[in-house]
């Protein structure tokens, strides 16, 4: 498994909600990311593993016909990221309705505010909206939310993608 941080790419969301006009296509392709995943394969010769779909697949081999909370940025909604994996898989999706304090959580991660006074009740507050929606479990689908996982009640079972991808890569080399 190969690590890109790269901090130079040009913002995603501001390209995918704001109209941007600087897009992080290229930058990513060069890194293999999902939303360009396509590109980042057509680069290559070897498999370019997608986030959603091991995600995905966790999901519905755990909670078979699961309503999935998605805990994520408006842009991955916009975008419709994961609804081109869901249906395949007998899931369905539900996303928090105040978008914009999802999205500015992340913001308050990726500027280093990670307290619960910083991000916690608007998390927390989505998490119930998407307990409300009758989702079955939920997906920390915007690799930010990994670390603050853990300011979330147990209400429902939490799948982070980030961990999904990992223990995919790690089966996958143990064979």
């Amino acid at each position: 498994m190969v690590v890109d941080n790269n901090p130079k790419v040009p913002s995603r969301i501001k390209a995918l909600l704001e109209g941007g006009d600087v897009s992080p296509g290229p930058a990513i392709a060069e890194m293999a990311a999902h939303y360009y995943w396509q590109d980042a394969q057509d680069a290559v010769s070897i498999p370019v593993w997608h986030i959603v779909e091991r995600t995905l697949d966790w999901v519905a081999a755990q909670w078979p016909g699961a309503r999935v909370g998605m805990l994520c940025s408006p842009a991955l909604r916009k975008i419709g990221l994961y609804e081109g994996f869901i249906e395949s898989r007998g899931l369905s999706l539900a996303y928090p309705q105040d978008e914009d304090a999802m999205l500015e959580v992340i913001r308050s991660v990726k500027k280093g505010q990670v307290s619960d006074d910083a991000v916690g009740g608007a998390f927390r507050q989505a998490a119930a909206d998407l307990v409300a929606q009758e989702a079955d479990v939920l997906v920390l689908a915007c690799t930010e939310l990994s670390i603050i996982s853990h300011l979330l009640d147990d209400r429902l079972p939490i799948v982070d993608s980030v961990e999904a991808l990992a223990v995919s890569v790690a089966q996958a080399a143990a064979q």
